[in-house]
């Protein structure tokens, strides 16, 4: 197959996630306290990350996969209504060696990644945390500490509260960056929602990209 991103040692969904085109649906509920932790002591020769944690509390990744040319699956899904998404932590992994970059860790409380189709509404996501990887050379970033989103992904958001998440670099050198939101790709908020509170050690606090 092809079209989806590989992951090196990487620890992605700790509460709840979906995957290769499948469809999650969570409504009414507390995720509280998960982890998703990148492994210790991986390195990559190509481009492709090492070490990540992706999506402490939720995650939706790798839709879009090409099996062959007639076979595509779609984004992968994940609507959450009503809950509330605390206390999670995205934690790239430590990486030993003088010339290696801690793992990133992305979307304390929520993350989209690779071809994800994330749609939010009256729920709360507070005191989660996205936290780089510690290294050799080089901490690993950390980014968007309630929620992540790819170039490739995107959130609708509706009448929701993000609030007193952190984001913060793994150590020297790294970037802890939207403390309530990293976006890359399409984010779409109603006048509803909230991003307030929220911290990052390296900047913008509230959101980046939004």
């Amino acid at each position: 197959g092809s079209g989806g991103t590989v992951f090196v040692g990487a620890g992605i969904g700790g509460g709840a996630g979906t995957s290769l085109g499948a469809e999650t649906q969570i409504s009414n509920s507390l995720i509280d306290g998960n982890s998703a932790t990148g492994g210790r002591l991986n390195t990559s020769t190509s481009n492709l990350p090492a070490s990540l944690g992706a999506g402490g509390g939720v995650s939706s990744a790798l839709g879009s996969f090409v099996f062959d040319i007639t076979d595509v699956l779609p984004a992968s899904t994940v609507t959450l209504n009503g809950d509330t998404i605390t206390h999670n932590t995205a934690q790239g992994g430590s990486i030993a060696g003088p010339s290696v970059v801690g793992g990133d860790g992305l979307g304390g409380g929520v993350a989209g990644i690779s071809n994800a189709a994330i749609t939010i509404s009256g729920s709360t996501l507070s005191g989660n945390t996205a936290i780089g990887g510690a290294a050799g050379s080089a901490g690993g970033n950390g980014l968007g500490g309630g929620a992540y989103n790819d170039a490739t992904s995107s959130y609708a958001v509706s009448n929701t509260l993000i609030t007193r998440n952190l984001a913060a670099r793994g150590g020297l050198h790294g970037r802890g960056i939207g403390g309530g939101v990293y976006n890359l790709g399409v984010f779409t908020v109603d006048t509803s929602t909230s991003i307030v509170l929220n911290s990052a050690t390296d900047g913008s606090n509230n959101s980046f990209g939004v």
